[in-house]
């Protein structure tokens, strides 16, 4: 079954996403990872979140991501985190009917191996064409162009031995994300 093309009207110009940091998504398979507090700068996981948190990088959530991610504990320190994080532009919400709008598309084309249709259907709103996770499926499906289109999505994760190197280096300096609101 072939998917809907996406509304791409409202893509920047490439001159004003200029003005607008690079955008990526966090998976719910990788948060315990990212926010286990580890002091290790020299792990990809502890590098991402240090761009997220110098603004040199924008999360991308909305609809049941953000649900998964703050664990639907409002109170939980992930949560206040991610409350802080959207108040100062570190992380870009987007509108939760839109989200849901793309996830069920998704589910109609039958075309996704993973059960992450809200994963996918942010990346389609949004823009964000990194995604941080360790889920093979997830991995698959977020670098199929006819889920994922141009640009192709790419995926961030932690190798076995835990620590940044060039190809993740590369990975954080080329990605871009949508305004708000999307």
């Amino acid at each position: 079954m072939h998917l809907p093309a996406i509304d791409n009207s409202s893509w920047m110009s490439s001159r004003t996403r200029l003005a607008f940091s690079m955008c990526a998504m966090l998976d719910n398979s990788v948060k315990g990872m990212v926010f286990r507090g580890s002091n290790d700068l020299s792990s990809a996981a502890s590098k991402f979140l240090k761009r997220v948190e110098n603004g040199e990088l924008v999360l991308a959530i909305g609809g049941k991501l953000k649900k998964e991610l703050i664990d639907n504990k409002p109170s939980g320190k992930i949560a206040q985190w991610f409350a802080e994080a959207i108040r100062s532009g570190k992380v870009r919400e987007f509108a939760k009917d839109k989200v849901k709008k793309e996830e069920r598309q998704l589910k109609k084309g039958g075309l996704c191996l993973s059960n992450d249709h809200h994963v996918l259907g942010l990346a389609r709103i949004s823009g964000a064409r990194l995604l941080f996770t360790d889920d093979k499926d997830l991995m698959k499906d977020f670098k199929n162009l006819k889920l994922i289109p141009k640009p192709k999505g790419k995926v961030y994760r932690v190798p076995d031995n835990g620590k940044f190197d060039k190809s993740h280096e590369k990975l954080l300096s080329e990605t871009n994300c949508k305004p708000a609101g999307g």
